[in-house]
């Protein structure tokens, strides 16, 4: 990703933008190394001690007005490794993979599942898991195909140690099976996921 790059994006024209004061509704804007998108993460804050979460807004090359997704629904935002490596972008696929704060008590979907958002196609789609999430990435192998690899080793040697977590390093996803949604719900995403009709079983 390339950090100091800017492009002339109406940030006034996403609707619940705050502008940065202090440590409050920080931001951040990064140009994909391909320079197909520009992705703004703003309204940074810290919602538990080094716990940092956001909004996003993916932009095309063409267009630095409209995004091409904007996930804007404070209360749901994506989890934020404040500048660090929020998300990963799979090029050949078109793809973005983020973490996505989900937690809800009467569930039974784990808290913290991975939010895949293809700009192009306007599609999105949810992969369930637990708070680990934060500590894997995925390298893409091929056109929608990609890895899980370690960001963190010591972190679940920690939970493996400790019984709360098996790893997964090396799993595969295969994008087309999972099951995609249009981006204009992408707001609807926290209920989409809860929805207990939802079929997520993509690791057969």
């Amino acid at each position: 990703m390339l950090q100091n790059v800017l492009w002339p994006i109406d940030k006034l024209q996403l609707s619940n933008y705050q502008i940065p004061e202090g440590y409050n509704n920080l931001e951040e804007f990064s140009v994909t190394d391909d320079g197909k998108y520009g992705v703004f993460l703003y309204n940074i804050y810290e919602r538990t001690m080094n716990a940092w979460y956001c909004a996003f807004a993916i932009y095309g090359n063409t267009d630095f007005k409209t995004p091409l997704v904007h996930l804007h629904a404070d209360q749901r935002p994506i989890f934020c490794k404040f500048h660090g490596k929020t998300f990963d972008y799979a090029p050949l696929s078109n793809c973005f993979i983020m973490v996505y704060s989900a937690y809800k008590p009467d569930s039974k979907r784990p808290t913290m599942p991975y939010l895949f958002v293809k700009p192009l196609e306007k599609k999105f789609a949810l992969l369930p898991w637990d708070f680990t999430s934060i500590y894997y990435g995925f390298a893409e192998i091929e056109n929608n195909t990609l890895k899980l690899y370690e960001k963190s080793p010591t972190q679940l040697d920690c939970y493996e140690e400790r019984n709360k977590h098996t790893r997964k390093t090396g799993m595969k996803i295969r994008l087309h099976e999972l099951t995609w949604y249009d981006t204009n719900d992408i707001d609807r995403a926290y209920s989409i996921y809860h929805d207990e009709s939802a079929n997520y079983d993509v690791f057969k």
